[in-house]
C-alpha cells in the first residue's frame, strides 16, 4: 500500500468518525463550565439517556470531545469524578480554555456590599465572568450577569451586553417568576486590591459606585471556621436555618441591625455562601450572606454618636480606611451624615464610615470629623434644588428651633416665598404648620410688590446627608423636591 493512498484512507476515516458523531479528543488544556444550576451528567449524548451524576453552575471538567444527538443539539463529552466519563448538553454549559494564567485568578471569589453580593470568576486567558446578586427583600432579588477581559493596565474589567433578571421566590425557596429586564447594561468592575472592588452600571446609575468587600474563601464541600468575626444583618426579616441551604428547617428569625458571633461559613450546592451564627446561648443557626455581612468588632455601629459632623472644607470620601483608597467624593465643612462604624488605620488614625449617599457608604479621617449627638446637629445653610437650580432653602437656627425661608423664581418678574418656623427630631425632620406664602411681583423698573397667598400652609423637611428633602401639602402636589447644601 503506497503512502498518498494511506493518506486518502485516513482523511475518509476521519470523515466517516465525524459523520457518525465519534467524540475526537483534543488538548486538555480545554475545559468545560457548567452555566445551568442543576445540569444532569448522562451516559451519552441525548435526553434520553441515563443520567450519572449533577453538575452545579461554575463546576468546570476537562474537556474530552463533543458531538451531536439526533436533534442536532452539541453535547460535550467530560471527565468528572477522577477518571469517569459523562456527557453534558452544551445548552447549559461552555467550552473555555484553562484559565490557570488568567490575572483574575488573582482576584475570583464573592464580594459583599450590603445587601448584595458579587461574584468574580477566571474564564479564557484574560476574560471573566461576573454575576451581581441584590436581595431586595426575603422573597425577591435581582441578579446581573456579564463578562469582560481584564486590563492589566487599569485593574478593570468593562462589559457591555449586560443581562439584568428579577426572581421572585416561593415558600419553599423555589424561582416562581421571572423576568429579563434587560440585555444590554454597560459598566465597569474596578478592582482597588484582592479584597476590594467597586461596581459601577451605567443603567444602574441612582445606585451609585459600590464598594464591594471580599468575603473569605469557602468550598461547597468544607465548611470553614471564622475566628474575630461578627454576623451582621442587612435585612428584615430574616430566616435563621438549621443547616446551610434553604432545604433546612427554619429555627426562628431575626432582623436588620442584629449583630451575631460568626462560628463558620459554608457554601450551599448553588455556591451562595451561609454563615454559622450564635443564634441564641443554647442554640447554633446559619442565615444567607444575601442578607448578612461579615464585620469585625472594629466596624460595629458606634453606639456613643449617631452622627458625623464635618469640620473643615474639602474633606474626601474615600472607599477605605485609609488616605491609599480610592477617592468618591468629595464634603464640605457643616455637612452631617449617619455615622455606621469606626475604626483605626495602620498609624491608629480614627476613621468614620458615613452614609454618604443613599446608595454609597464611604470613609472620612476624624481629622476632618466629629461624633455628635443628633440633638446637637446643626441644619443651618443654604440648600440649592437639584433639578433646574433656581429655588433655594435657607435654614437659620434660632434659640429655639430653625428659621426657615424657600425662594422660588417662577419668572424674572415674579418669585414664590414661603416662610415657616420648627424643631428638627431626632431623625432630622420637621413637621410644620402656619407657613405664609408670598409672591412678589416686580416692575419694568425692578420695583417689587408683595401679595401674601395663605398662611396655613403645612408639610414638612427632612434633612439627611446634607441633603433636604421639601415637601408642602399645599405645592407640587404634594411631591418631593430635594436640595443640596452649598
Amino acid at each position: 500500500m503506497n503512502k498518498s493512498f494511506k493518506k486518502t484512507i485516513a482523511a475518509v476515516s476521519m470523515t466517516a468518525m465525524l459523520a457518525a458523531g465519534f467524540a475526537l479528543p483534543v488538548s486538555a488544556a480545554t475545559q468545560v463550565e457548567v452555566t445551568g444550576n442543576p445540569v444532569m451528567i448522562r451516559a451519552d449524548a441525548g435526553l434520553k439517556n441515563t443520567v450519572v451524576s449533577k453538575a452545579h453552575k461554575g463546576d468546570k471538567y476537562d474537556y474530552v470531545g463533543q458531538k451531536k444527538d439526533s436533534t442536532g443539539r452539541v453535547w460535550y463529552n467530560i471527565k468528572y469524578s477522577g477518571n469517569k466519563t459523562g456527557w453534558i448538553t452544551s445548552q447549559f454549559a461552555k467550552k473555555t480554555e484553562d484559565s490557570a494564567a488568567n490575572p483574575v485568578k488573582d482576584y475570583e471569589g464573592t464580594y459583599q456590599y450590603g445587601r448584595a453580593s458579587l461574584t468574580v470568576k477566571a474564564t479564557g486567558k484574560d476574560s471573566a465572568d461576573i454575576t451581581v446578586e441584590w436581595a431586595n427583600s426575603a422573597s425577591e432579588n435581582t441578579v446581573w450577569t456579564f463578562s469582560g477581559s481584564f486590563d492589566t493596565d487599569t485593574y478593570r474589567i468593562n462589559y457591555s451586553k449586560g443581562v439584568k433578571t428579577d426572581y421572585t421566590y416561593d415558600s419553599k425557596g423555589n424561582v416562581s417568576f421571572k423576568k429579563v429586564v434587560y440585555k444590554d447594561g454597560m459598566g465597569r468592575v474596578q478592582f482597588h486590591s484582592k479584597t476590594e472592588l467597586v461596581w459601577r452600571d451605567e443603567k444602574e446609575l441612582e445606585k451609585g459606585e459600590m464598594t464591594f468587600t471580599k468575603v473569605g474563601a469557602t468550598t461547597p464541600d468544607n465548611e470553614q471556621t471564622v475566628s474575630g468575626k461578627k454576623v451582621q444583618i442587612t435585612a428584615t426579616p430574616v430566616n435563621v436555618r438549621s443547616g446551610a441551604s434553604t432545604n433546612y428547617k427554619k429555627i426562628g428569625k431575626t432582623s436588620k441591625g442584629k449583630t451575631y458571633t460568626c462560628l463558620a461559613s459554608k457554601k450551599d450546592s448553588s455556591g451562595k455562601v451561609w454563615y454559622q451564627i450564635q443564634f441564641t446561648s443554647q442554640t447554633k443557626g446559619w442565615v444567607t450572606s444575601q442578607l448578612a455581612k461579615l464585620v469585625t468588632d472594629s466596624q460595629q455601629p458606634s453606639v456613643t454618636a449617631k452622627q458625623v459632623q464635618i469640620t473643615a472644607t474639602p474633606v474626601n470620601v474615600r472607599s477605605g480606611v485609609g488616605t491609599n483608597y480610592k477617592k468618591i467624593g468629595k464634603t464640605s465643612k457643616g455637612k452631617t451624615y449617619t455615622c455606621l462604624a469606626s475604626k483605626k488605620d495602620s498609624s491608629g488614625r480614627v476613621w468614620y464610615q458615613i452614609q454618604f449617599t443613599s446608595q454609597t457608604k464611604g470613609w472620612v479621617t476624624s481629622q476632618f470629623a466629629k461624633l455628635v449627638s443628633t440633638s446637637t446637629v446643626d441644619y443651618s445653610g443654604e440648600y440649592v434644588e437639584t433639578v433646574a437650580g433656581r429655588a433655594t432653602i435657607t435654614v437659620t437656627k434660632k434659640s429655639s428651633g430653625y428659621d426657615v425661608w424657600v425662594r422660588w423664581p417662577d419668572s424674572a418678574a415674579e418669585v414664590y416665598n414661603w416662610n415657616f418656623t420648627g424643631t428638627f427630631n431626632s431623625n432630622g425632620v420637621m413637621n410644620y404648620t402656619k407657613c405664609v406664602k408670598t409672591i412678589i411681583t416686580f416692575d419694568e423698573n425692578g420695583n417689587d410688590s408683595s401679595k401674601t397667598s395663605y398662611t396655613n400652609g403645612t408639610g414638612s423637611l427632612t434633612v439627611k446627608n446634607g441633603t433636604i428633602t421639601w415637601k408642602d401639602n399645599k405645592e407640587n402636589a404634594g411631591k418631593n423636591v430635594k436640595f443640596v447644601k452649598e
